[in-house]
């Protein structure tokens, strides 16, 4: 596996954003592993996950039109 892929996943793992187990997934589906972006909560750890885009192949947010204005209907932990 290369290294960003391992990398990416300790990240992941470290954030509590994929977990391992036996879980029931909404379509009913059971499945191993659960990945929830919800869990990414600090400035740094967002930032980091930003920072993926430059290391991670395939197109750049800059490069596919996306900003972070397209994602104002989003709602932070705050606003909630």
């Amino acid at each position: 596996m290369e290294h960003y892929k391992q990398e990416f996943i300790e990240f992941m793992v470290d954030c509590k954003a994929l977990k391992f187990g036996d879980f029931v997934l909404k379509s009913g589906r059971r499945s191993p592993f659960f990945m929830n972006a919800g869990s990414y909560v600090t400035g740094g750890q967002l930032r980091r996950l930003g920072g993926w885009e430059n290391i991670m192949p395939g197109p750049s947010m800059r490069s596919t039109g996306m900003n972070l204005t397209s994602c104002s209907g989003l709602h932070t932990r705050e606003s909630l």
